[in-house]
């Protein structure tokens, strides 16, 4: 999506904005919540000076938050030196535009104004805006395994998926916790030291196999993968993985799976909680851990992530019916 105004062009990923509206978390977050990520890329058909970065969050026509960014807190925020300038060709990413807001009033509209100066010292304006749309997640799902698990990155400002904001801008990344409450045991240089490694891997709701990827070897953790594993694909970081059709509009999918050990083949009819793979360490992982999130199809990098909610797990001996999982949170599914 792009906006020109004289010298200064914006686009921003993805093409549509989804928010996602948590009326209640569990502990520690209490209150409702609205999250939403995107990526701005400010183009310039002349050599330009970035003096003013606006951004503006409604509910309906009530200004709800706003953040300003002048050239110099803007040159800190993204490492580059000051004065930030843009010149035809190469262009400025804002990555990781990321917003955390109560959730007491309904977002509805997101607002960017970037100001810059030419050389002759003209200033210069592009403006750009978009409706923020509520996410209502229609499939009942649950979390894909059993025991107690950590989550590693949830629905929060901490998480790196983040940075992705495409298909995985409300991902998740669990790891099993031990008896110790660890997630691995010795020193964690081997799989086998991991409580997650070669843990099941269940349907989160009943579904069909529409894609996966199952020939790729799981690697030591700390180790990335071999160039010749990923095939200049980006879709090959994710390892072996699959995704599953719920409805025509919400696909799961599951990631860094074990090699060897999908159990189910495209076009598979799963039912919730059936076993379809185990736990590993494939594609570009850094140790054992399940990622997990919900698209709205099921390509890569195409089709967008939308938020997602988990329901009947416990948490510090509470059971939450319905939830986004905030990332550190401790959870254990309820059957």
């Amino acid at each position: 999506m792009s906006h020109n105004h004289g010298v200064i062009r914006l686009q921003v990923s993805p093409a549509q904005i989804y928010v996602g509206r948590y009326e209640a978390l569990p502990y520690p977050n209490l209150t409702p919540a609205q999250e939403f990520v995107f990526e701005v890329a400010i183009l310039a058909a002349a050599p330009v000076t970035i003096s003013d970065v606006l951004f503006q969050i409604y509910s309906g026509s009530q200004l709800l938050s706003e953040r300003r960014r002048n050239g110099r807190s803007l040159a800190r925020l993204i490492g580059e030196e000051f004065p930030v300038r843009v010149v035809p060709g190469e262009g400025l990413a804002l990555r990781r535009c990321y917003f955390w807001e109560p959730g007491l009033e309904k977002l509805t509209q997101v607002f960017i104004t970037v100001t810059a100066r030419t050389e002759d010292g003209a200033e210069q304006q592009a403006a750009w805006g978009a409706p923020l749309l509520i996410y209502e997640q229609t499939v009942d799902l649950r979390l894909p395994f059993r025991d107690t698990w950590w989550t590693i990155m949830g629905n929060d400002w901490t998480d790196l998926h983040k940075g992705e904001p495409i298909s995985q801008p409300f991902a998740l990344d669990f790891a099993r916790l031990g008896p110790d409450n660890g997630t691995f045991r010795g020193s964690g240089l081997a799989l086998a030291d991991h409580y997650s490694f070669g843990e099941p891997v269940l349907a989160p709701a009943d579904g069909e196999v529409v894609i996966l990827t199952a020939d790729m070897p799981d690697n030591p953790p700390g180790t990335p993968p071999q160039l010749r594993d990923l095939r200049e694909d980006p879709r090959r970081s994710f390892g072996n993985a699959l995704f599953i059709a719920h409805n025509d509009h919400e696909f799961s999918f599951l990631a860094h799976l074990q090699a060897g050990s999908i159990s189910v083949p495209t076009g598979a009819t799963v039912a919730r909680g059936q076993e379809i793979a185990r736990c590993g360490n494939s594609g570009l992982s850094p140790g054992p851990h399940l990622h997990y999130h919900l698209q709205n199809g099921p390509n890569l990098y195409v089709d967008q992530g939308v938020p997602v909610q988990f329901g009947r797990f416990r948490v510090t001996g509470d059971v939450v019916e319905r939830s986004a999982i905030p990332t550190r949170l401790i959870v254990t599914p309820v059957d």
